[in-house]
């Protein structure tokens, strides 16, 4: 038993029948009879019926065909394909050109329709959007430089993807495989000066108060803090 597929073409009009057919001897020739024309049933159940004529030695293993599936998240369409389509509307795609500059410039303003993010978001996002495919352009073309702030970088200390000690004179380089982003790290000397200047600029600023505190009250000692008995006319602080 076998189910058959058969178009057939009449004045330009294609016509398609799906029968389930059954295969006999007769006198030495080998003959077809039509068990059931299938012609009016979904696509999803030829497919069905079909699969299960494949299989109808042991109907178990449709079984494991689905336990041995794998769905996998594609590439998102909708909202570029939807926003493509105003940008040649209104022209964008006129006024911009076909270069591979312009297809990127381009992205950037699709990206940050879809996600209000930064220049570095919009190359994240074209890793998850069929962007290089609806803008025609090539893949692997959206790159781009930043930096990243200070709280980004304690949530990549903290997660372990980066070392303290890797903040060297020396050039050092960290790849995130999952996010597809090279780190590139450097201690900065002048930034470390600033630092270092600041902080010795607050311990001036309180040592300078209790200085002139023992210096107005003779009989207090460094260990002690200020007290009410210091004289009233003494303006320690200014």
């Amino acid at each position: 038993m076998r189910l058959d597929t058969i178009h057939k073409t009449v004045n330009g009009k294609t016509y398609t029948s799906h029968l389930l057919r059954h295969a006999y001897r007769d006198h030495g020739k080998v003959r077809h009879r039509t068990i059931a024309n299938l012609t009016g049933c979904p696509e999803d159940e030829i497919a069905a019926i079909r699969l299960a004529l494949e299989h109808k030695g042991d109907l178990t293993q449709l079984v494991s065909l689905r336990e041995n599936l794998t769905l996998k998240q594609g590439l998102s369409v909708g909202a570029v394909f939807t926003l493509d389509a105003v940008a040649k509307r209104l022209g964008l795609h006129h006024a911009l050109g076909n270069s591979q500059e312009a297809k990127q410039a381009l992205w950037q303003v699709l990206a940050r329709v879809i996600d209000q993010g930064s220049r570095l978001s919009a190359v994240r996002l074209a890793a998850s959007h069929a962007a290089c495919d609806l803008l025609k352009a090539t893949e692997g073309e959206f790159h781009y430089i930043t930096a990243i702030t200070k709280p980004q970088i304690e949530s990549l200390l903290k997660a372990g993807q980066l070392q303290m000690q890797l903040f060297d004179e020396q050039l050092a380089e960290v790849t995130d495989a999952d996010d597809s982003v090279r780190y590139v790290l450097r201690r900065n000397p002048q930034r470390a000066a600033e630092v270092a200047a600041t902080r010795q600029e607050k311990l001036q600023a309180i040592e300078k108060p209790t200085s002139r505190f023992l210096a107005c009250c003779p009989t207090a000692a460094p260990r002690y803090t200020p007290k009410r008995s210091c004289p009233q006319n003494a303006n320690i602080f200014s």
